[in-house]
């Protein structure tokens, strides 16, 4: 199963380049199928080197993504807390290793910025923020000084072991700057902009207050621009005080010594005797419609020190369902506060509507004085008293719908021109001053707006599927869970939303993708992965990660190493992704996307694919079939004129006549649901074994399948050619994977899930990660191969390999006639993963 043969010789082939929108070198068009090795796994010992590489050669690997050596390793076993000198020991490791990879014909994708925590100042000490850093080093001078100083570092290194800098080497194919950093994730999604350190604050001042009088000009223009509201004024909906039992107001349980409604005043008290049990305070009767704008306000105090309650607006009776977000509300102690909570109905209530006060903490004592739902925008005074743009403060993204739209209009294309400049920057600095020749790109395009995208060289995207859960704390590992669930069952896959971010005439790749540990189903990630990637024309595909430690027992979420099955497939995902054995699809559908819609969808908080899709991802005429398997999809980074028609779904460009070797099944039932790749140079099925059933995939055709758990996966290249002609084909047929000795727990109910009990769509945790063996259900089925005319019954062999893809016991074969052949797998040979071995003709005939 050595695939090395299809890695060529770098220095040879030049540098990485692009052309007619994908990636190209002196051989011509190239693929990077690649892994990502994270902190000490790309500092290996000089034995380690070698074996590493030549083992991911081996495995059809051509681009290993360098990622998080920023976060410890590259300073030292000895974290150098300075951050300001790299330890040589480890640059020397690194050194090496670069160039056993480059000596296998494995490119690097370079990334700079990652998890570094930057280092301590006069002025700040940055050590402390930890990734709270993301995104305020999109602005802070000091912090984008760092950065330039680690990237001249890295990249103007010689290594010994090539005799070249990282700049001026072909090894390196791609250089990202900053990963997972982008403006609209950051500063509005996770609301960093509101928790600034006060010692950042006045950077942070001084540029909005440069924005507003490049824009602006004089103070009086920005008022009058800020003041006009149009006919937004709201309309009051329900006064919700008096706080009066029988008029609407009630608690559950009832616990008059936890509240008191006096009539102007509800009076809520923490009791220390019933810390921890739950307690609502509730006002039922309204009425609201679906869909429209309406705005909860709050007068409200706090005693001692401040704290923090709950509030959403509920159905008060079945269908149970929320009608809002639930609002997180923090008091301080310094008087009465104006709360104003915006959100649009969720459906239709009349006189069952129910604001739920609940989850009280931190303050002895709070006093509700109004409680007011108004239908419309409610928006907040946004000079409040000022007198100079030099006094505006920057609005609060968590208030952000409480302001006029001009205000909100301004905050997000302020932060849009922060990133332009700081990315524009940061690309001709890599280029101008580190003298990088290859293809650059920013951050991940699902990160920030699609926009500033268009100004790197290329396009990435990180994306998972049932990524791990973390409900209280983040990457707590004690606390968390993964759905175990299959793709090919779901709706609303990966892929599918993926492809709206692709930005057209870009290279597109995805440099992080995976099924994480502990799912049964995580070896589709790679199958499914690198056949859509390869019919949507991507230009690479990376699964993240392969390895995160040199410490072989430490297993975590997304080691492809330990995922025995998934790493069974890396010979299918190397042919089908790099070699051309299906062919992409050539119709192409490009949706306009405009600067100023992205601008507004920010407004809501929320990263843009693309406004237009509106969700619709299928055919109207086929709904189970998901669009992305029809067309190429890409989005156009424009301006829309005024005429532009409004796309409500992607129907209205489908191609109707669009033939694909590839059969997406939808559906929760696992008795319909498959997902099928039909191609003459690749065949893969993945579903649900009936053993009454055949599965066709033109020259192979699988028969009496049974799987242990049902599920199973199915999939053949020819390493020599196509399906049936003269070559080493490689067959893997396995069903779900599962991990020894490990108690699984449903996360909601906390009790164990027996072994051999269905655990589709449960959540689950497992509390060991140390030395995991994975046990992969092995599946019976009768394969029939029916060969091409170059090629000879005569001589035909059939192996099972074993874990390490060496020949462990030759299978018999039955010759059916002339051109068809057939062999049994067997639960007795202990594997999933067989070859047979087809002769030509013409060397039979010598034979």
């Amino acid at each position: 199963m050595d695939l090395s043969a299809l890695n060529g010789d770098i220095e040879s082939e030049g540098f990485i380049k692009i052309q007619d929108g994908h990636f190209f070198n002196n051989s011509g068009r190239i693929n990077f199928f690649g892994v990502n090795l994270t902190f000490d796994a790309m500092f290996p010992g000089r034995e380690e080197a070698e074996v590493l590489a030549s083992h991911l050669a081996r495995l059809g690997i051509n681009c290993v993504r360098i990622h998080h050596i920023d976060k410890r390793d590259i300073w030292g076993e000895r974290v150098n807390h300075n951050y300001d000198h790299f330890d040589p020991i480890q640059l020397d490791r690194l050194d090496y290793f670069v160039s056993r990879l480059k000596a296998h014909g494995i490119y690097i994708n370079l990334n700079l910025h990652v998890t570094w925590s930057y280092r301590k100042t006069d002025a700040f000490d940055y050590t402390q923020l930890g990734l709270q850093v993301k995104g305020l080093d999109l602005l802070v001078p000091e912090l984008i000084a760092m950065q330039k100083e680690y990237a001249r570092a890295l990249l103007r290194h010689v290594n010994p072991y090539t005799g070249k800098t990282y700049a001026d080497d072909p090894v390196v194919a791609l250089v990202e700057i900053n990963n997972e950093n982008g403006v609209v994730r950051q500063f509005l999604m996770k609301e960093r902009l509101d928790k600034l350190p006060p010692e950042l604050q006045p950077i942070f001042d001084a540029s909005w207050h440069q924005f507003l009088e490049t824009k602006y000009g004089t103070f009086d223009d920005l008022r009058e621009a800020w003041l006009s509201h149009g006919d937004d004024t709201p309309v009051l909906a329900e006064a919700c005080t008096p706080f009066v039992k029988n008029q609407g107001w009630y608690t559950r349980p009832d616990r008059d010594a936890r509240v008191e409604l006096g009539g102007d005043t509800a009076v809520v008290r923490l009791d220390p005797a019933l810390d921890g049990e739950p307690f609502h305070l509730m006002r039922s009767g309204l009425d609201l419609v679906k869909g429209e704008r309406y705005t909860l306000v709050l007068e409200v105090e706090s005693s001692g020190r401040g704290g923090e309650f709950d509030v959403a607006i509920n159905r008060a009776r079945a269908p149970w369902k929320r009608l809002s977000p639930v609002f997180r509300v923090e008091v301080s102690s310094d008087g009465t506060q104006e709360i104003i909570l915006p959100f649009v109905a969720g459906d239709d209530v009349e006189r069952y509507g129910r604001i739920d006060f609940s989850d009280f903490s931190g303050a002895e004592e709070f006093r509700l004085l109004r409680v007011d739902l108004y239908q419309g925008e409610y928006l907040c005074d946004p000079i409040d008293g000022s007198n100079a743009i030099a006094k505006l403060p920057i609005p609060s993204v968590s208030r952000l719908d409480t302001y006029p739209k001009a205000v909100r209009d301004d905050l997000v294309a302020w932060l849009y021109q922060i990133a332009a400049d700081y990315w524009e920057e940061m690309v001709a600095f890599v280029r101008e001053d580190c003298g990088v020749k290859v293809p650059v790109t920013g951050t991940q395009v699902d990160h920030t707006f699609t926009a500033i995208a268009d100004l790197y060289d290329y396009t990435d995207r990180h994306i998972y599927w049932k990524h791990p859960k973390f409900p209280n704390t983040p990457w707590d590992l004690n606390d968390y869970y993964v759905e175990n669930a299959s793709m090919v069952t779901a709706d609303n896959d990966t892929f599918t939303q993926t492809a709206p971010t692709r930005i057209a005439d870009k290279p597109f790749i995805m440099s992080e993708y995976n099924h994480p540990f502990q799912n049964a189903y995580n070896a589709e990630a790679i199958t499914i992965g690198a056949a859509i990637s390869r019919l949507q024309d991507y230009d690479g595909f990376f699964l993240f990660n392969y390895l995160n430690s040199l410490d072989l027992k430490q297993m975590n979420f997304f080691s492809s190493f330990h995922m025995a099955a998934q790493k069974a497939q890396f010979p299918f995902a190397a042919y089908v992704f790099r070699e051309g054995v299906v062919d992409p699809l050539t119709a192409k559908v490009s949706f306009p996307l405009g600067l100023e819609d992205e601008l507004a969808v920010a407004q809501q908080r929320k990263l843009s694919s693309n406004p237009y899709l509106n969700g619709v991802y299928y055919r109207k005429d086929s709904p189970n079939i998901p669009f992305l398997l029809l067309d190429q999809a890409q989005v156009s980074v424009v301006p829309l004129p005024d005429s532009a028609p409004v796309v409500e779904d992607m129907n209205a460009y489908a191609i109707k006549d669009a033939d694909t070797p590839l059969t997406w099944q939808r559906g929760t039932d696992g008795e319909e649901a498959y997902f099928r790749l039909n191609a003459p140079g690749a065949k893969a099925y993945i579903g649900w074994a009936d053993p009454s059933r055949s599965y066709p995939l033109g020259n192979i055709t699988l028969d009496s399948v049974r799987a242990p758990g049902r599920y199973f996966q199915f999939t053949c290249i020819n390493r020599d050619g196509l399906i049936g002609e003269p070559g080493t084909h490689i067959l893997d047929l396995f069903g779900g994977s599962h991990y020894k000795g490990k108690e699984y727990i449903d996360y909601e109910s906390k009790r164990v899930v027996e072994p051999g009990v269905d655990s589709e769509g449960k959540q689950l945790l497992v509390h060991s990660w140390r030395d995991v063996p994975e046990l992969i259900e092995i599946v019976e089925g009768t394969i029939t191969l029916r060969i091409s005319p170059e090629a000879s019954v005569d001589g035909i062999q059939a192996f099972a390999l074993n874990a390490s893809g060496e020949k462990a016991q030759r299978i018999p074969v039955e010759v059916m006639n002339s051109s068809t052949v057939r062999f049994r797998a067997l639960t007795d040979y202990g594997t999933g993963i067989y070859t047979i071995e087809v002769p030509s003709m013409h060397t039979t005939s010598q034979d």
